[in-house]
């Protein structure tokens, strides 16, 4: 395979042992804490006490081993930041112990660490988790409060973070979790709580969520290794304008086709500019011509919406 192997691939080799006694310790801790908590046996500080203590050990442990015996390191510290995770979840949502906004903060400080870890050694299932976990923070703190610029702001963080892992790694995986989480957390809040008096709040992150997903396949086709150079991502070069326009036109249903005509027009704008500019950078050809075709599209959308 010339791409290497994939993710799930990557999941299954080295210490795969390792790998299924990470797993069983997760369920085995969220057991006895659930039983805990069932039966009331010992306080829950000292039960959340005893489950970080016994994370802050591994993640000593993995770094100590890193260089002895890097994967099993790596597995180490990914059940560690999992514990963290786990012990967050049950002193929010089970004991109660602390609130929403410091539930929310503590995921996303956990999903950042655990990103920035990844990229620091280089492991792509560490990044994964990572991201996983800081996207479903808001998920798993939410209060159906519905504050939607807090909720798409930290989207928007997170997205930037992709973004500068994607300067220095070609990680499909971040690319596909941000996306597949921003816009369809985004589609469901929209699909239950949108209304027309919020358009002026939620329009802007649009722009954003569109610019950034912009940039980020064209970092990952310039990352790759020189004979992968130039590989489009078709799932967020095609997948993500489609999933903007399905968007745009749920924002401005009411206010007149011409609003989607200029939409239109200014996607082929933005298209067309992307493919000149990346027309004659070396193997990026492919992409310019997918840029260019999705400025062609757009642009028959214009004048169909104007008139």
């Amino acid at each position: 395979n010339p791409q290497g192997p994939g993710f799930i691939e990557r999941l299954l080799e080295g210490n795969i042992v390792a790998k299924i006694g990470v797993v069983i310790l997760f369920l085995g801790v969220g057991f006895l804490l659930k039983f805990a908590y069932d039966r009331g046996l010992f306080p829950p500080e000292m039960r959340l006490i005893a489950v970080a203590a016994a994370g802050v050990v591994m993640m000593f442990l993995g770094k100590r081993l890193l260089e002895s015996n890097r994967t099993y390191a790596i597995i180490l510290m990914g059940a560690a930041f999992g514990l963290f995770y786990l012990d967050t979840f049950f002193a929010l949502k089970t004991f109660s112990l602390i609130g929403p906004a410091a539930g929310f903060g503590l995921f996303a400080v956990l999903g950042v660490a655990t990103l920035l870890t990844a990229v620091r050694l280089d492991a792509r299932a560490l990044a994964a988790i990572g991201m996983l976990g800081a996207f479903m923070a808001p998920i798993l703190a939410s209060t159906q409060s519905g504050n939607h610029v807090l909720l798409f702001s930290y989207y928007l963080l997170l997205n930037l973070v992709i973004l500068a892992a994607s300067w220095f790694k070609a990680w499909r995986e971040l690319n596909f979790i941000g996306f597949l989480f921003t816009f369809a957390i985004s589609l469901l809040w929209g699909y239950s709580n949108y209304a027309p008096k919020h358009f002026a709040t939620v329009e802007p992150f649009l722009i954003a969520y569109f610019v950034l997903y912009l940039a980020i396949p064209v970092l990952f086709a310039s990352r790759q290794p020189p004979q992968l150079k130039g590989l489009v991502d078709g799932t967020l070069v095609f997948g993500m304008p489609l999933s903007v326009a399905m968007m745009q036109a749920a924002l401005t249903r009411g206010m007149g086709d011409s609003v989607l005509a200029w939409s239109a027009a200014g996607a082929s704008a933005t298209y067309a500019l992307m493919a000149l500019l990346l027309w004659r950078r070396d193997k990026m050809r492919l992409l310019a011509e997918a840029h260019l075709a999705l400025a062609i599209v757009f642009g028959t959308c214009a004048p169909y919406f104007a008139f």
